[in-house]
């Protein structure tokens, strides 16, 4: 753990207060992409987060885990339990 806490210290230093958001992105997005595939393949109980069209907030858009299979998103979990 101090290796990470390391080098994330040593990237924002060499980054210089740039660069965090895009690669927060890309990570966020490798794990999306690598959750979807999992599903793909049949994996069960694979879930995810990510903002989908949601009444539980004035937004019209809200974060929520989704349970994903080989058709794409099984169920939305919103609040209930995973």
């Amino acid at each position: 753990m101090q290796c990470v806490t390391l080098l994330s210290s040593m990237l924002s230093v060499m980054q210089a207060g740039k660069g965090s958001a895009t690669l927060s992105m890309a990570y966020a997005a490798a794990k999306f992409a690598e959750s979807c595939l999992k599903a793909l393949q049949g994996e069960p109980g694979v879930i995810e987060c990510a903002y989908v069209s949601s009444h539980l907030t004035d937004l019209p858009f809200f974060a929520s885990p989704l349970r994903l299979d080989q058709n794409g998103v099984a169920v939305s979990l919103h609040c209930h339990d995973a």
